[in-house]
């Protein structure tokens, strides 16, 4: 089921508008689902250093999140993919390491509170070891959204990608990152990377029980169009501008997969309808990451519903420096 929320920066303010309204939960789409981030917004000035409690983008939202009865991921097992063998190399050095730390942290603690109420629980995950595809079926230099999920079954079926695990429940575990070359454009919902948004995470078969979830990340290069929109702060480098968008889509993937709706907000129409979403800046310098307690990596701050505000970690988490859950300086 998609519940999109793709966003484009209006030449005449440089905010972000939408696109089109998201799809009612009560209708599923013929495709996978997907949902496509509120991350794209104007990036001037310097960097912001982060300070105090992160700011939640979207106060009508808050206290709203609530359990809609889909699945969650209980323990994820991140498997970064390379499409292709043009991507960065300085995403694919980075990759496997910053998913591994991410999904191994306090982070993930703190989304522990999402359980489900019928037997799946949520735990800190794992990650693979990359693994670089060649695409089988979606071979052009556009992938539109449509095309993802069958090019994977065809990857799993050719044993070139892992296949899905799943939890005691029978739910999947499995999320693969899909990171893409410049040379590629995604299109998703009449939109395309780094113009109407800067990831996205979806899933492939049953709604009510899919057989994997993934997450899209575009190239976020210097001249992507994505290095000024999606960047927590006013930066080049393809993996300092991925770090909010990565650590975005897992947060919201893990207890909201898509299909069946997870937590998220009531009301379908929101555009900050999830985790991540309520924290995310929609403008200016993005100051909504910040270094996760106990590593050396920044993460997007994520809400607590139990604690009513956007959260690196569990209140009281201190790391080695002295930064807390709910703020810090940023690093480089």
């Amino acid at each position: 089921m998609q519940r999109a929320r793709l966003l484009q920066v209006d030449s005449r303010s440089s905010r972000p508008r939408t696109l089109d309204p998201p799809v009612a939960f009560a209708k599923a789409p013929a495709r996978p689902p997907a949902d496509a981030l509120t991350r794209v917004g104007a990036c001037s000035g310097s960097r912001v250093p982060f300070a105090g409690s992160c700011a939640v983008n979207d106060p009508a939202t808050t206290g709203s999140l609530a359990y809609q009865g889909g699945p969650i991921i209980s323990n994820v097992q991140a498997v970064p993919v390379f499409w292709g063998t043009g991507v960065d190399p300085s995403v694919t050095a980075w990759a496997q390491g910053y998913l591994g730390a991410l999904t191994g942290s306090d982070s993930v603690d703190l989304l522990a509170q999402y359980g489900t109420g019928t037997g799946q629980t949520l735990g800190r995950g794992t990650v693979t070891a990359p693994v670089t595809i060649m695409p089988i079926q979606a071979t052009g230099a556009t992938v539109d959204d449509s095309a993802i999920g069958p090019e994977l079954h065809a990857q799993i079926a050719a044993s070139a990608l892992p296949a899905p695990t799943v939890d005691a429940q029978g739910f999947s575990n499995t999320l693969y990152f899909l990171f893409f070359p410049a040379s590629i454009t995604i299109t998703y919902g009449g939109g395309k990377n780094c113009v109407a948004f800067c990831g996205y995470h979806g899933t492939s078969g049953s709604s009510a029980k899919p057989a994997f979830t993934y997450a899209v990340i575009p190239d976020m290069g210097p001249t992507s169009g994505c290095a000024m929109g999606c960047s927590d702060s006013c930066t080049t480098g393809d993996t300092h501008v991925m770090v909010g968008t990565v650590s975005h889509e897992l947060a919201e993937a893990l207890i909201d997969p898509a299909g069946s709706p997870g937590w998220v907000t009531p009301n379908p129409k929101s555009m900050n309808s999830e985790v991540g979403d309520i924290c995310a800046s929609s403008g200016g310098p993005q100051t909504d990451t910040g270094i996760v307690p106990g590593t050396s990596i920044k993460a997007q701050y994520a809400w607590s519903q139990r604690d009513l505000q956007c959260l690196l970690a569990n209140p009281g988490i201190v790391d080695d420096a002295g930064a807390g859950s709910s703020g810090g300086a940023e690093a480089g």
